[in-house]
């Protein structure tokens, strides 16, 4: 009995890959011509209307990209999300609070925990992810998982929201939104 593995197709560029996630977390892909050459089957194939591999790892990058340049540039947790100079962002968690008022007791807790830690607590990718990507996605999009997201509509206008709020409270640039090249030239992808 052959040991099942799970591939998915996605198309990038005009090239279509073969994605698989190795056991050690590793994600693989190779031209779909490549596999097929390696004299591998595909028995059942499914279309995901989501994001796909490619766009999970590359909402990830983006997350690692923004703490690092919010790190850099010597804006803690607090400054940005509490400060006198970004009122905006806690009337958004405000907002969210009212919109979901069962998510209160959370945002309490966050800004009770910030409080306390205001000049240890550097962002990182999950910093980014909880407290600025998915109240923004939320409130855009209506939906919790950036699983239910798709390319074209909403990870795109999360991600020109966010880059143009940090422009213009910050004067950050975070860049672009990470391609499949840059996923490749960073090593995300072998």
């Amino acid at each position: 009995m052959s040991k099942k593995i799970d591939y998915s197709i996605q198309l990038l560029g005009n090239v279509p890959y073969i994605t698989k996630i190795e056991a050690n977390g590793d994600v693989v892909s190779i031209p779909l011509t490549e596999f097929l050459k390696e004299g591998k089957a595909i028995g059942v194939v499914s279309i995901v209307k989501g994001r796909t591999m490619a766009q999970n790892r590359a909402i990830h990058v983006l997350y690692s990209r923004i703490a690092t340049i919010l790190n850099d540039a010597g804006l803690s947790v607090h400054r940005v999300l509490f400060s006198q100079q970004n009122k905006k962002i806690d009337k958004a968690f405000r907002y969210a609070e009212e919109k979901y008022p069962k998510l209160k007791p959370f945002f309490e807790k966050m800004r009770a925990f910030i409080g306390e830690n205001e000049k240890a607590m550097d962002w990182n990718t999950l910093t980014v992810k909880e407290l600025i990507w998915r109240p923004i996605q939320k409130a855009i999009t209506g939906k919790e998982s950036t699983t239910k997201l798709n390319k074209e509509d909403e990870i795109t206008v999360v991600y020109q929201t966010i880059s143009k709020k940090l422009s213009e409270d910050f004067g950050i640039d975070i860049g672009g939104f990470p391609n499949w090249e840059s996923l490749v030239q960073n090593g995300v992808y072998k």
